[in-house]
């Protein structure tokens, strides 16, 4: 009876260090700027439901209705244990399992989404316009599919009249003059279905070039190894 106990307590150890891991990985990815950029689950969906109950319980609940049912040998207490523990396995493997293949849904529909975002909060929302500078710095890419995200009315460094789009510093890195290509000449469509415009797409400054690179394909990989 005496290693029963000893082995009911190891395990609520380990699952207690588990949880605290867990918890420490999800607040880190929680407040990690490039998840503000993704659409994510809504709060009340059943799976973060579920899972804020489960943290509940298994951080501390579950542990002590084990260590007092070990303790004082209590069947019942134990029984109420072995029968929280089983449900609680059955839980997150069903969860888990939904909420992988509910991200892998979200992460088809990301470029739509973080395009929008782009357009809507890039320089309009000075929170959001640091995650994307960072993001575009960090893995040195440019917009959401590419540089081509921000030939639009919507992004201030577009002069329609000249057919110029500027883009802003963190799409651009600088590079020995040797490499340099600081423009980037796209075709426009017009209102006209076959019409087309050339467009050139530069840097502020002269001696940097834009990243051709867009960077959902980050966003994409980022997210799935969080998951």
């Amino acid at each position: 009876m005496r290693y029963y106990k000893l082995w009911i307590y190891a395990c609520n150890a380990i699952l207690f260090v588990a949880v605290i891991v867990f918890i420490s990985y999800a607040i880190h990815v929680m407040y990690h700027p490039w998840l503000q950029l993704l659409p994510t689950l809504p709060a009340y969906h059943p799976a973060m439901l579920y899972g804020s109950v489960a943290i509940v319980l298994q951080g501390g609940v579950l542990q002590a209705i084990g260590c007092i049912g070990a303790l004082s040998l209590s069947r019942k207490l134990l029984t109420i244990y072995w029968r929280m523990i089983l449900g609680l396995l059955l839980g997150d493997i069903i969860i888990g399992v939904i909420c992988f293949f509910g991200y892998i849904n979200l992460a088809n529909g990301i470029v739509s989404h973080v395009k929008e975002n782009l357009q809507n909060k890039y320089n309009v929302d000075p929170h959001m316009t640091r995650n994307w500078d960072h993001l575009q710095i960090e893995y040195h890419c440019c917009g959401v599919a590419g540089v081509v995200d921000y030939n639009s009315t919507w992004w201030e460094g577009y002069n329609a009249s000249s057919g110029v789009v500027q883009l802003p510093n963190s799409c651009c890195t600088k590079k020995p003059s040797e490499e340099l290509i600081t423009k980037i000449v796209v075709e426009t469509p017009l209102f006209s279905r076959h019409s087309k415009s050339s467009t050139i797409i530069t840097c502020p400054k002269g001696e940097e070039v834009p990243n051709n690179e867009g960077c959902a394909v980050h966003l994409e990989k980022w997210l799935m190894n969080s998951v």
